[in-house]
């Protein structure tokens, strides 16, 4: 089935942990994986495809309704992706300024108009504090509430 316009799809797509966007046209899914893998170097058995922003597969028929430019991830076998948050705390695990990008995120968060956004930065600073060390209810709250 070809994208919605009869004719090929043009989408961003990058590699797991990949900062590169390669612009790709593909008639299906089918022929974006084939492409995809040639390009990145991935066995293509196994491979498939996420939104960038959400994590959600791309099945033949959601990438009929993708917008033209879409960002995705091609993810191989033992890959997983969950979305920009996914990219933002690979970041954050290698970054020795991570206190301040997260600092950064709380500002954001206090200064944004953007609902869509304000969800993001705070999935991504609740995931990102570590409470593992935390043993009694007086020292976590939240989890013991």
């Amino acid at each position: 089935m070809f994208g919605v316009s009869g004719k090929n799809k043009p989408v961003k797509i990058r590699g797991f942990g990949g900062n590169l966007k390669y612009g790709i046209a593909a008639k299906d899914l089918k022929e974006l994986l084939k492409k995809g893998c040639n390009l990145l170097q991935l066995p293509l058995s196994g491979a498939r495809v996420c939104s960038y922003e959400d994590g959600t597969i791309v099945t033949e028929e959601f990438f009929s309704t993708l917008p033209d430019n879409s960002e995705l991830v091609l993810l191989s076998k033992q890959q997983t992706w969950t979305g920009v948050i996914c990219d933002i705390g690979q970041l954050l695990n290698t970054d020795r300024h991570a206190d301040a990008l997260i600092q950064a995120a709380k500002g954001l968060l206090s200064d944004e108009n953007s609902s869509k956004r304000r969800k993001i930065l705070s999935d991504l600073l609740q995931n990102l504090e570590d409470r593992s060390e935390l043993e009694s209810r007086e020292e976590d709250a939240d989890w013991f509430s």
